[in-house]
């Protein structure tokens, strides 16, 4: 693809005056056409100053017209406000007439949102902070504490996958406290008392997750740092186990096969924890429904850009069903279970947007090149067209 300012709109006038010129086209026979309103008048008035008027038009104003010349009326536009006020319609009050669709956004959100990477892959700890500096760290535990009393401080996590432990654990009813300090001291000479990744009060079960491969080192550390955390790990064990202190392990090396969700489900069924659906309406409602949150704003972004793509792929609501058969093939079960948890929340949209469409009696703009494709398709499917691209 030619950039910006390298002849394009000079070779295509050159090649219209051309067919002109040697008779081998009328000039209401020629349709140029651009993705953009700018190309178009550019090209209109490079023409216009050779004496050559000929039809100029972005790929959506030609399905416009294509549409409008068919069904003898022109169809009415929804503009970016009107789509915008359909998305905030429903993911603000429609929604919650659908509970299972409340549980799939939270999970996705909490758990699936952002994709968790193995610490080992990246270089030095600089490089893994900086892939993830513009993730929302505050826990939905402390945005849904925060709702009812702002006086709460926020809690915020260090890394990545302590937001999806701690999300987990608060949305399936587990107490939970972060970064708990531990009762009992070390028995060396600096008598130094260790903070608890997590602690579960209810079971007397503490949860560390170590950032470790599955050589039980830290690689990504400098020597010296490494050694210091690998000191603290087996601090841990050993305070752990000289106190008997029930408590489970989870790695940062999960994340290679994208497994810590599952194998912290696992460990705590183990250990006799109960699993329950927190009041997943209440929460969503005071912290997506009645504020602003940038995690729920991320979401609404990933909403509008799948959206677009999927409707200028020209696909429909049976497609969906087919992404879904096709996601079960997939051997990565957070993938798997990212993409089937998104695509039945946008399936469910994707029907009240559409739906919203009709009623008010608008097409967007990809329905205006998809809509005029069938059209063509309809009307002109055993003529032979010259179509030339440049």
């Amino acid at each position: 693809m030619r950039g910006a300012g390298s002849g394009k709109t000079l070779t295509i006038s050159g090649k219209v005056k051309y067919l002109i010129e040697s008779k081998k086209a009328k000039s209401d026979e020629i349709l140029l056409i651009s993705f953009t309103d700018k190309a178009v008048k550019e090209m209109t008035e490079r023409l216009h100053r050779i004496n050559i008027d000929v039809n100029a038009k972005t790929f959506h104003k030609l399905g416009l017209d294509i549409i409008t010349n068919f069904q003898q009326t022109r169809p009415n536009i929804a503009t970016g406000e009107f789509l915008d006020d359909i998305i905030s319609n429903y993911f603000k009050k429609e929604i919650l007439n659908f509970p299972k669709q409340i549980k799939y956004i939270l999970e996705f959100m909490t758990g699936y949102l952002y994709i968790p990477e193995d610490i080992s892959n990246f270089d030095n700890l600089g490089d893994y902070i900086d892939n993830f500096r513009n993730i929302d760290y505050e826990t939905i535990q402390s945005k849904y504490l925060k709702c009812t009393n702002p006086t709460v401080p926020s809690q915020k996590v260090r890394r990545l996958d302590d937001l999806i432990i701690a999300n987990f654990l608060f949305l399936n009813s587990i107490e939970y406290q972060y970064d708990y300090l531990y009762p009992y001291e070390a028995e060396n000479s600096f008598k130094r008392k260790i903070k608890a990744n997590f602690v579960l009060p209810a079971y007397n079960l503490y949860l560390e997750h170590f950032s470790t491969d599955k050589q039980g080192r830290s690689k990504f550390l400098t020597k010296y740092e490494e050694q210091k955390y690998l000191a603290e790990i087996n601090l841990k064990r050993n305070l752990y186990s000289l106190h008997n202190t029930k408590f489970i392990e989870t790695y940062s090396y999960y994340n290679k096969d994208k497994s810590l969700l599952t194998k912290l489900e696992k460990s705590l069924l183990e250990n006799n924890v109960n699993l329950k659906d927190a009041n997943l309406q209440d929460i969503f409602e005071k912290i997506y429904v009645f504020q602003t949150d940038k995690q729920f704003e991320e979401f609404i972004k990933l909403i509008k850009t799948f959206l677009s793509l999927f409707k200028s792929s020209n696909l429909q609501m049976v497609d969906i069903d087919k992404l879904l058969v096709e996601n079960q093939k997939l051997e990565n079960n957070f993938l798997k279970s990212r993409n089937e948890l998104f695509l039945n929340i946008f399936k469910n949209f994707f029907d009240f947007y559409e739906n919203s469409l009709l009623s008010t009696g608008k097409i967007d703009f990809n329905d205006m090149i998809n809509k005029s494709t069938e059209i063509i398709k309809l009307r002109f499917c055993s003529t032979k067209l010259s179509i030339h691209y440049y």
